[in-house]
């Protein structure tokens, strides 16, 4: 059975985010998949933008749905973590993770005793208009950006 839980983070998460931003860079010895949650751009929204740092060297894949209003993924029967607290409190938890989702069961299927399964978590990460799915065997590093004046 799958189960999400909520990305731990240092910092409070009391709104959804508009949209996420993607990139990703090269460096000599590695890369890293970065995204922008821009929590901003809300009304009534947070202050600051969430910025979440891969390096790709423990990251097996990804999928990016942009303008995703009509998706429909695939989280199980169980319910997911809500916000929980303040003006969106019912909605979906931006940032969530689980360690035996679908997604993972297949690259299993796929890819059996690959060493970059061991420890791999399906990270999902929500915005009114984009969906962000990392399969990854580290975690990211998660940042608050500098508010904007």
């Amino acid at each position: 059975m799958v189960t999400w839980e909520k990305i731990s983070t240092d910092f409070k998460i009391d709104a959804v985010a508009a949209d996420i931003d993607l990139s990703m860079s090269n460096g000599s010895a590695n890369g890293t998949l970065e995204l922008i949650l821009r929590f901003t751009s809300v009304v009534d929204g947070m202050r600051q933008d969430i910025a979440v740092k891969f390096d790709r060297r423990h990251v097996l894949a990804f999928r990016y749905f942009e303008e995703s209003f009509d998706m429909k993924l695939d989280l199980g029967s169980r319910g997911v973590p809500v916000i929980g607290f303040g003006n969106f409190s019912k909605a979906t938890f931006p940032l969530i993770r689980s360690s035996r989702s679908k997604w993972i069961l297949e690259f299993e299927q796929e890819f059996n005793n690959h060493p970059m399964l061991s420890g791999c978590q399906h990270y999902i990460f929500l915005s009114l208009n984009d969906v962000v799915e990392v399969l990854a065997s580290q975690d990211p590093i998660l940042n608050l950006l500098p508010a904007m004046l």
